[in-house]
């Protein structure tokens, strides 16, 4: 999957075939960032992908009900909501 977020994020997720890992890699002009052993889960019709770096998460939402090109990236420290970026998948 791959998708443009607000603030100039590219995010890109996929599994290694291999290992059956899931995988996250964002673009920015702020940075790169690359993790491994993502879990991906269903939710209310919607897939949410999340990964975990220390005391943040990351989770991309794959599509709204409404629409299934559009998505989120949202970012929590310490389980506190930072950021919320509205994303078009690619």
């Amino acid at each position: 999957m791959s998708t443009q977020c607000q603030g100039d994020y590219n995010i890109n997720i996929w599994q290694n075939y291999q290992s059956g890992e899931l995988l996250y890699r964002a673009t920015s002009l702020n940075g790169n960032l690359s993790l491994g052993g993502g879990t991906r889960q269903a939710t209310e019709g919607v897939q949410v992908y999340k990964f975990g770096n220390g005391n943040y998460e990351y989770w991309v939402w794959d599509g709204t009900l409404d629409d299934p090109q559009a998505g989120t990236l949202e970012v929590y420290q310490n389980n506190r909501l930072l950021m919320r970026q509205a994303c078009t998948r690619s």
